[in-house]
Formats: structure tokens, sequence, C-alpha cells
């Protein structure tokens, strides 16, 4: 869809960043293999990744968890640990084909969240994860707040996209919010549960229409990028009013088969 959307409007959607002045079907497929559709949408393609992974997930799941744990371990050392050291010490020229980072991000916290939901871990363990998470998270704000006096890139970079803190923050945050979700008797009222169905049903279909949404907004308000009103306010309007015409959308017959 978006890559005629692409070719018709005159300047590229917010979120998108390409723009086709002549379409067919090999630039299509060239454009679609170099993810040079929509940069909105670069996730799906680890997405894919997953999926084709996850037969092969599955069987470990059965009797091999330590392998899969072991497959976590070496998704942390290559995509977080080697990439930190190399972004702010080394500074080598690494192709994402030398660590296979690109093909097996997002693994570490896929399998994690397994091996956790499935008790994998002991109490002693899963109060580790828990704890580092928390220190892991305070180190990443703090880190933050002194964002312009920090001048030192192996102490700024703990917390970028590949820093280490990134994953063990993540993994210890899951941890509290699926330990407190278990005690709070609110989560499960069939009330709750049928609105928090509703709009995890709704999020997919969001992200792919959102980028309409911004246009609409920023035309309406004549909103900057990094303004105020495009980091506090734009995000609530467009997921709320995309919310409502997603969830509509998929009232109708048949467009409810095809929205996702």
């Amino acid at each position: 869809m978006f890559y005629f959307v692409d070719y018709l409007v005159k300047q590229p959607l917010p979120d998108v960043n390409y723009k086709y002045y002549h379409i067919d079907f090999f630039g299509f497929i060239q454009s679609l293999v170099n993810e040079n559709i929509n940069g909105a949408f670069w996730f799906f393609y680890l997405i894919i990744a997953l999926y084709i992974l996850t037969p092969i997930i599955s069987v470990l799941a059965n009797k091999h968890r330590n392998v899969l744990f072991y497959i976590v371990c070496i998704d942390f050392v290559l995509n977080f640990l080697i990439m930190y050291v190399n972004k702010t010490v080394l500074n080598w020229n690494i192709t994402t084909y030398a660590l296979t980072s690109t093909a097996n991000s997002y693994i570490g916290f896929y399998i994690m969240g397994f091996l956790i939901k499935v008790d994998y871990f002991s109490e002693k363990q899963i109060k580790f994860f828990k704890y580092i998470g928390l220190a892991s998270l305070l180190l990443v704000m703090l880190i933050g707040f002194f964002k312009f006096q920090i001048k030192s890139p192996f102490i700024s970079g703990l917390g970028d996209y590949n820093g280490p803190l990134n994953f063990t923050y993540t993994i210890g945050f899951y941890i509290i919010c699926k330990e407190y979700v278990a005690k709070m008797d609110f989560f499960n009222k069939t009330g709750v549960k049928n609105v928090l169905a509703i709009l995890s049903s709704l999020s997919l279909g969001i992200y792919v229409l959102h980028p309409f949404f911004l246009e609409g907004f920023m035309k309406l308000t004549n909103t900057q990028f990094d303004s105020w009103l495009d980091i506090l306010v734009m995000p609530m309007v467009t997921y709320l009013s995309c919310g409502f015409v997603v969830y509509i959308l998929k009232k109708i017959p048949y467009v409810k088969r095809v929205l996702p």
C-alpha cells in the first residue's frame, strides 16, 4: 500500500521517508527487499525472521531449554556487548553480516520472555534479573539526565540502542510488570480483560495507518518536528483518533479481514 502512497503524495508522509516518481513490479520487489518502502515498518523484517525461526525454537522449547538460554547469551554478547564496545572504543567498520546482528536482533528478548513465562529460572535468578534491571534503569535515567555533561562515549553508550543496559533493564522491567499483573485482581476481571483485548487488537492497525494521522495533525496545527506539540501532544492525539478509526473499521465486514 505504501509503495503506491509514496508514489502518489507530493511529499513523503511522516515516518515514511521515501518518495517514488515511477512504479513498476521489479522496482517494488527491489524496494521491498532493501527495506525502502516505509521506514516506519523496519521491524516487520525482524518479525518475519522470528516467525521463520519459531518452528526450530518450538522444538528446543520442549527438551532443550538450556540451548535456548545459550542462544540468549550469544545474542547478548554479539548484539549488545560487542556492538557497544565497537561503537564506543574500537570504532571498527563491522558489517551486520559479520556478526549477523540484523538477522537475530530481538531473538534474545523473544526467548527470554518464553523462559521467564515457563519458570525456567529459579526464584533467586529471577530476583537477580529484576534487581539488575532496576539498577540498569536507574543508570539509564542518570545517563540521560547528565547527557550533556558526560564526555566519555563508553559511559554514555551504556544505555544506547545496542548498549548492554538496554537489554538488562528491559528484562527486569518485564519481570516487574509480570509480577505486578499476577498480584492484581484488577487484571483478572472479565471487563478489564475484554478492554485490554480490544486495545491489543487495534495496535497493528494504528501503526499501519498512523502516518496519515500524523500528516493530518501537522497540517491542521502547523506543527513542526521536535516542537512541544510534536513530542507531547501529537502522539496522544494520533493514538486516540487513529485507534477510534481502526476500531470502527474493524466492525465493517470484509474491511476487518484486510485491516490487521
